[in-house]
């Protein structure tokens, strides 16, 4: 399936922005399901750019804009051929083999708890409980076990699991609906999810509590959300600066 995926972004102030410089993640990533055609990002008003691949893999656009301005527009047009992901093949590693010290050396940043964590008894009974670490990936949300309150769903399964001594990596992208219709542009939206390790990457989202399937597109990782923002920048206003944020998906074909 043949798809085109436009996500813009309106950055505008009630003064004068006279630079900015930031970096834009807007661009879905190459895998075995999405195979990217035209990926084009422009930027309003002009910008001097840079484009490169950043420490996890995720393709950046790095610009500056230092026509002085009010607004600016930031849009990132990718036509694909997107399939459905397909599901992992074979059998996880299990527990003992996450308990080698080697796993610690190897994903040491996809194993990071925030200070002061205090650990609910639910997930140490669960914990007792799970056969496998898949078994407990997939029923901390099932069983009531996550409370998502200080920012979401997958950031807080993520400090689950790596309390679970289960390495985890944050996925964002981009939810786009399962039912389209060639030529008709549909709203989509911007999405997050994750994977786990249990021998390779398992791809999960704790939010539907299903592996990904064809309402998925991935655009990057990192081992928080802060390593993959869509948007990033630093600017000189002395003004109020607001973001807005539109995203549709259209079949080509």
């Amino acid at each position: 399936m043949r798809l085109k995926l436009v996500h813009t972004v309106i950055v505008e102030s009630d003064e004068p922005i006279h630079a900015w410089h930031g970096e834009a993640r807007m661009t879905p990533c190459y895998l075995p399901n999405q195979s990217l055609l035209h990926p084009v990002v422009s930027i309003t008003p002009s910008a001097w750019r840079h484009e490169y691949f950043d420490y996890w893999g995720t393709a950046v656009v790095m610009f500056n804009v230092p026509e002085t301005h009010l607004r600016m527009r930031v849009t990132a047009a990718t036509e694909l051929d997107y399939s459905a992901p397909a599901a992992p093949n074979g059998r996880g590693v299990g527990w003992e083999a996450l308990k080698d010290p080697s796993v610690d050396e190897r994903f040491c940043d996809h194993l990071r708890l925030p200070e002061g964590l205090e650990v609910p008894d639910q997930w140490r009974s669960w914990r007792a409980e799970a056969a496998s670490p898949a078994e407990f990936v997939q029923e901390l949300g099932h069983r009531g076990l996550i409370d998502a309150d200080d920012g979401g769903v997958v950031p807080a399964t993520m400090t689950a699991l790596h309390w679970a001594g289960i390495p985890s990596r944050y996925v964002a992208g981009y939810s786009i609906p399962t039912e389209l219709v060639r030529g008709v542009k549909r709203p989509a939206q911007v999405y997050n999810w994750l994977q786990y390790w249990d021998g390779r990457w398992v791809a999960w989202d704790p939010r539907l509590g299903c592996a990904p399937d064809s309402r998925h597109v991935a655009v990057g990782y990192g081992a928080t959300r802060e390593d993959v923002p869509v948007l990033f920048g630093v600017h000189d206003s002395s003004g109020e600066v607001q973001m807005t944020s539109e995203v549709t998906v259209e079949r080509l074909n």
